[in-house]
């Protein structure tokens, strides 16, 4: 499972923060996005999960990684996709079907 940490750097198990935020916000929605850009000699990916609270805005925890650099942005937009499918999988596989929504929407 990949290692995600929340805005101040604290490591974060997604799927029992996941069953948190449904315990105490049983109408939070969870987009699950992934997004990935080429710096020097590697491509950076960043997957996030968010959790809309209502009208109380938006709470993230989110999972850096990187490879070397790749240049073709179709085979970086499917990885992106994979990432984002796979933390979904993860989740969905782990809680027992609630509902979940995964944004693949490409700002290319």
């Amino acid at each position: 499972m990949r290692l995600f940490k929340d805005v101040k750097g604290n490591n974060i198990d997604p799927v029992n923060h996941t069953l948190f935020i449904l315990k105490n916000y049983p109408h939070a929605k969870i987009h699950i996005g992934s997004d990935s850009q080429n710096i020097g000699k590697k491509t950076n990916y960043t997957s996030v999960i968010a959790y809309r609270l209502g009208t109380r805005g938006v709470h993230y925890i989110l999972s850096k990684s990187s490879c070397d650099v790749i240049n073709d942005i179709w085979k970086r937009l499917w990885l992106e996709a994979e990432y984002s499918i796979k933390v979904d999988k993860i989740i969905c596989l782990t809680s027992k079907g609630s509902i979940f929504f995964i944004d693949l929407t490409s700002w290319s």
